[in-house]
Order: C-alpha cells, then structure tokens, then sequence
C-alpha cells in the first residue's frame, strides 16, 4: 500500500510541473497556469492546510487536475476523512467522488452507503443509499445533501436508534422533508412511528435534539383505586438551559389531570425546577382516607439548588399541598421517600477546618406538625489538634429562632404551639494517649451550655372545691449547663495470617474497648425546657459502654507501592478490604437506681462475595430474656444470573415483616421479577409484584402485575383491596422517551 501526505500546495506544483512538460505552451499560458494555482490554493487553504491521501495506488492526471486512489482509498483533512474503494478527488474545486464502501466522518457525524458526492472546500454532500449517524440516532436515506451550511436535507428518510440493519429494525420513524442540524437536533414532517412493520402512532411535525430527550412518553394501565390509567407528558427544550414537561393524565375513576414543570440549569452550577398539578378528583373516597377530602386537588413544587463557588452551596425546597393526602393519592414516590412536604432554605460555606450552614424552615400548610426554624445558624469545627500541644478539639454551636408548629388536627385536641430563641454550644477537647506500644488510651471533656428565651415550670393551684392540681405554666429565659467527662480506652490484637486461596492473605482483627461517661445532673431538668430536637433532651448520666470489635481481612495486590502500614504489614503491595466487620457491645448504667447490664446490641457488615453486602443489626433484651429489634438487609447482583435484594425488620412492640425483591435474567433480553412485602407475626401478605420485562439494543418493554390485600390504617380506618395491571416501552437511548410502567 502506498501512502502519500502532500500539501495542496506541493500536489499542484507537481501536476503543473507535468503539464509543463508534456505540452508545449507559450509563456503566456504557462503564467496563467500559474495564477490560477496561487487563486485556487489561497481558496482552499482557508479549510485545508493539508491532505493525507493513503490507498494501494494513488495517481494523478494533470490535464485535469485530479488525484485519484483505488483500493482502500483514505482522503483525510483536518475538518473530515472520507474512507472508499475508489476516490476521485479535484484539486481545484475540492469536488470528491467516493465509491463502493463509503464512509465519510465529520465531528461526530458518520455517513455511510455506496457512492457520496463530497466537496472538501464548503462541505456540501450528495449521495444515495446513505446512512448518517449522528448520536443518538441512524437516519436512512435513499437521498441526501449536506448543505453549505452544514447542515444535512433529507427527502424521505428512516430515523431510529436500533443497531441493525434497515430491513430489521426493531422501531423507526418515517418521515419527508427532514433536516439535521449537526450537534442540535433533527426535525420533519408527516412522522409515523412503526414497532417492527406495525404502525403505531402519527405526529405531523417530528423535532428531536441530539443531546436531550424529547418527546412524548406515557404511563398506562389499571388499580382499583385509579381505574383504567393513561398518564402523558410531553417534554421540549425552551432553549439550551430551560426544559419544559407538560402533563395530561386520564384517570377513569378520578377524572382529568393537568400539569406543568419547567426545569433549569444555570450555568452549571445549579439545577431547579417549578411545577405545578391540578386534578378535578371525581371519587375523593376511592382513597380511602378518613377524612373529608375537598375538591378540585393540586399542589405546587419548587426547588432549587446552586454551587456559588467551590466551597458555598444553597437549596430551596417549597411545597404547597391541597390537601393532606394528594402525595399519597397521586405522587406514591415522592410520598413514601416523604410523606410531609419539605419547605426550606439551606446555605452552607466549607472551610478547611470549619462548616457554616444557615436554615430557614417552616410550612405553607396547616396539616402537619413541624419544627420551624426562623432561621438556625451552625458553626461546626471539626476536630483538629491544637498547635503541636497533642490536645485535640472540636465544636458545634447552633443558635436559632425555634416554633413547634403542630397540626391543625392535633390543635382541635388541645395541643397549643410554643416558640422561643435558642442557643446552643458543644465544646469537647480530649488527648489521645498510647502505652506500651499498644493499648490506646483517650481522655476527654465535653462542655454543653445551652440558652432557652423562656421555659417552663410547674406551679400548683386550688379550685373552689379544694382541689390541688398540678399546672405547667411559662417561666423566664435560662441557660442550662451540662460538663460530661469521658474517657476511652481500646487496642488491636492481630490474629496469625492465614492463606485459604494461594496468595491471598486472610487475617482476624479484635478490638475490645470500654468507653465511660459521667455527667451530673443539669441545672436545668428536661420537664422544664421545651422539646424541639435530641439537643432539649438531656439528663443525668454514668455509664459504661463494654464492646468488642471483629474484623476479618483480606489483602488484595496493587500494582503500587502499599498505601499504608496496615497494608504493608500484610504483605508488599497490598491494601485491605474488611470481609466481616462485627461490633458487638453493652452499656452498664451505673446511677444508683439502676446497676445492670440490659441489652446487648450488635452492628455488622459483611462482603462474603464481591458483588454481595449484608447488614445485619440486632438488640437483645438479656435482662428479660427477649429479642427487641432486628434490622437486616442483603444485596446479591450475580454479573449473569439477576439480582436479589432481602430486607428483614423485627420490633417486639410492632410486627416482623419481610421484604424480598428477586430479578431472574433468564437470558441477555429477558427478566422475571418480582416484589414481596410479608408481615411474618400475622401472617398477612403486604405487598406483591410482578413483572416480565425484555429489553433489546433500542427498546425495551414490561408488563407487571400488583396487588395489596385489605389493610387496615393506623387510624383503625379499614381499606380495601388494590390491585393493577401496568405496561411499560421504552427507548433504551432515550432516557424519558416512550410509554412507562407505574
């Protein structure tokens, strides 16, 4: 293969050097020649410095000023490279004709079929047969042209994003008159989407952008409390920073609802978004709520968060709610991560040794039970050591303006709010010492003071009858002090090294320790200060905490130096992975009314496999000889089988139940899950689901199958049955394009 890099300039100079010696010419027209090779070099030197022409055979004809390569032909600029059988290029006019095998690639587009017309000056094309990719997107066309302003025209063309070939697409768009706008988008007229050879839908004006999914997608299907479903939204770029969705959902049971979002990006650094819903609810009963639900129902959203630099951060969140149970009835996901609507402002400024966060928190609705916070400053410095001294220190001050705001419901009951200005500080320092070699010994000291603009007291009255009464009634501003003293001690004990696979080292770590804390009673006792958070609750303590920890290690090679002793100790080029970390431990109460151990609790992680992690904790009552808790949690995501997730929860004054989460992929295409919520202690199914979803190289697609038996509220009101039936197709390329399962 012969391979050829010549400039413009040097390829004319050598096809005029052969004209002037295979003609005969008068000087006139050799001077004319001439002229004509600087006009047309200093043309197309604009666009190309130089061609790279690589192929089995290269040729040049001067008498018509054309280069020409046969046989694995390569022409390559700076702006594009067009790959061929056979290429014939003009020197003068820039002009292309590639032939058999045709690949041209510019930027990120790629055209390919079987004969391109390309012109390297203005980057115009033509050809037939052709496919463009321009990602996410194939486009088919029997004729296109890139225009002189670079962008591309289609006839009639086939969009789609599968990978096979046109006769086998597994979805496409038809259309004519279509347009791509390299980087942008692509746009047409009379669009039809096919699912195979099915037609399936009609749209007179198709525009999608390249970098941002955009269309229409739907949620359809059937529950017992909705009806037959069919949820809508569609979603379109307002300009490169402002996105907008707007929704139309049908819910035969509950009538029309509307929506509107509009999302945005502020230069990077930040992301919001506002939306609003309203729903003209026709059966307010079929939720089951006991309380009289007044109709129409809506609710609006905003939030926003923003970077100002590196180290400051602010987030907004507000929610206005019609009524109490709109999130439960129509938004479950956002209800169940929270079923009270979050209104607040949040600013926080990281330094290297200190965090300065602002919070301004209130509500927008009277049904909820709130601590609102108008605002509260923290000043939080993390723990460092002071100067070289070896004494270590680290504090927490948070001063605000505090309302416990409760529910109108609990209000009706006789609950009043309350509200006061509070400041709080927590100073600790301790000094961390190590003997022999070994045992690690901290002392330390912990300084709590705490300002209240008002408390309480308890004074007693006299009715007429005679009758003494106890009463709580408002007292004055008063600081509360609080000194705990502390001190912790622990080591590490090394078990031998072991090699169970060859070369891999495995080895036991235990760490005993005992922690005591003494801290005399406050000035202030908790039945005279107003409860808003863990910092109003604070009492007397002497306690003792006994633990041990246990961990079982592996090493793992590195292709570096050990990053740290720990790794070293285990072997050169080495790190740690803790394959089991349990800590098991007690607390001894040793006020005078209290001196025995009661409970044993225990923490535990575990990687038993590389693709598995299981928590599991536990509180035994050894006092009364009971379990008090259980919390468990396994993840297993074998690469070729499917996945399992399993959630254990134990409490001895409520129930046990069992949540288990099984996808099966029966092949590379196909899954089988299923979801399974089970209450254990009364032997009642929660939850069920299940679903079969098949996923190709550019749709997917899932049918599932719901159902929650008969339950009765915390309320004691009863609720009926739900079940439904959901269908789900989407376009794996384009996140948020297509029809959804709920």
């Amino acid at each position: 293969m012969k391979c050829i890099i010549l400039t413009m300039k040097t390829i004319k100079k050598y096809i005029i050097y052969i004209i002037l010696l295979s003609i005969s010419s008068t000087a006139s027209f050799a001077e004319d020649i001439f002229e004509r090779d600087v006009s047309a070099e200093n043309e197309l030197s604009k666009l190309m410095e130089e061609v790279q022409i690589n192929a089995d055979k290269v040729s040049y004809d001067g008498s018509i000023y054309t280069a020409k390569a046969i046989g694995n032909a390569i022409v390559k600029t700076k702006v594009a490279t067009l790959t061929a059988d056979v290429i014939s290029l003009n020197m003068d006019t820039g002009d292309a004709v590639a032939q058999g095998n045709v690949k041209l690639v510019r930027g990120t587009d790629v055209w390919t079929g079987e004969e391109l017309n390309y012109n390297f000056k203005d980057q115009t094309a033509g050809g037939d047969n052709f496919v463009l990719s321009a990602d996410p997107f194939k486009i088919f066309s029997e004729n296109a042209n890139r225009l002189e302003n670079g962008d591309f025209h289609f006839d009639d063309a086939t969009l789609t994003t599968c990978t096979n070939n046109c006769d086998h697409l597994h979805y496409r768009v038809c259309m004519n008159d279509v347009t791509l706008v390299p980087g942008d988008s692509v746009r047409g007229r009379n669009a039809k989407w096919y699912v195979g050879k099915v037609p399936v839908f009609y749209w007179p004006k198709f525009y999608a952008p390249l970098d941002f999914p955009q269309g229409w997608s739907f949620k359809l299907g059937y529950t017992s409390r909705w009806g037959a479903f069919l949820l809508s939204s569609y979603t379109f770029n307002l300009n490169p920073w402002l996105e907008s969705e707007t929704h139309l959902d049908f819910r035969s049971m509950r009538g029309v609802g509307l929506g509107q979002d509009f999302r945005w990006n502020v230069l990077d650094n930040g992301d919001g978004e506002i939306s609003g819903y309203y729903i003209n609810d026709t059966d307010t009963e079929a939720g089951g709520h006991d309380t009289e639900i007044d109709d129409p129902r809506y609710r609006v959203k905003f939030e926003q968060d923003y970077n100002f630099t590196d180290q400051d951060y602010v987030l907004a969140k507000l929610q206005y709610v019609s009524d109490p149970y709109i999130l439960e009835d129509f938004f479950e996901g956002e209800y169940e991560q929270s079923s009270v609507p979050e209104n607040y402002l949040f600013y926080t400024h990281r330094a290297d040794n200190w965090i300065l966060t602002g919070l301004a928190k209130g509500k927008l609705n009277d049904y909820y039970t709130v601590v609102a916070k108008y605002p509260e400053l923290t000043f939080d410095v993390m723990r460092q050591e002071i100067v070289d001294t070896g004494f270590y220190y680290e504090s927490i001050t948070i001063a605000g303006f505090m309302d416990k705001q409760w529910s109108d419901t609990r209000q009706a009951n006789g609950y009043e709010d309350y509200d006061l200005f509070r400041f709080h500080t927590d100073q600790f320092i301790n000094y961390p010492l190590k003997f022999f070699g070994w045992l690690n010994v901290i002392p330390g000291a912990d300084y709590q003071a705490t300002y209240y603009s008002k408390t309480k007291k308890q004074i007693y009255t006299v009715d007429t009858a005679g009758e003494v009464s106890e009463v709580t009634v408002e007292d004055g501003g008063k600081l509360r002090s609080a000194v705990t003293l502390s001190l912790e001690s622990s080591f590490k004990a090394y078990g031998s090294t072991w090699y169970p696979i060859e070369g891999v080292p495995i080895r036991h770590v235990a760490v005993p320790y005992v922690v005591y804390n003494y801290r005399p009673e406050p000035n202030l006792t908790i039945d005279q200060i107003y409860q808003f958070d863990d910092i109003d609750d604070i009492s007397e303590q002497n306690s003792l905490k006994l633990g041990m920890r246990n961990k079982i290690q592996r090493g793992y090679k590195l292709p570096v130096v050990a990053v740290s002793r720990v790794a070293a100790a285990l072997g050169e080029q080495r790190v740690i992975k803790n394959l089991i970390d349990v800590d098991i431990y007690t607390y001894l109460n040793l006020l005078q009314d209290e001196t025995t151990f009661r409970k044993v609790y225990l923490d535990s992680k575990l990687l038993p496999l590389d693709n598995m992690i299981v928590y599991f904790d536990m509180v035994y009552n050894f006092e009364e000889d009971y379990l008090d808790e259980i919390d468990g949690r396994l993840s297993y995501q074998p690469s070729r089988y499917g996945a399992v997730e399993l959630e254990y929860l134990y409490n001895e004054d409520r129930a046990s139940k069992l949540t288990v989460a099984l996808d099966g992929y029966l092949t590379s295409e196909w899954t089988l899950g299923t979801y399974v919520r089970y209450d254990l202690s009364n032997d009642i199914l929660n939850e069920t689901e299940i679903y079969i979803k098949q996923v190709l190289d550019c749709i997917g697609w899932q049918l599932g199958l719901r159902y929650i038996p008969e339950y009765n509220l915390d309320s004691g009101v009863s609720q009926e049955e739900e079940w439904g039936v959901t269908f789900g197709f989407w376009l794996t390329d384009l996140e948020g394009f297509g029809i959804f399962a709920d």
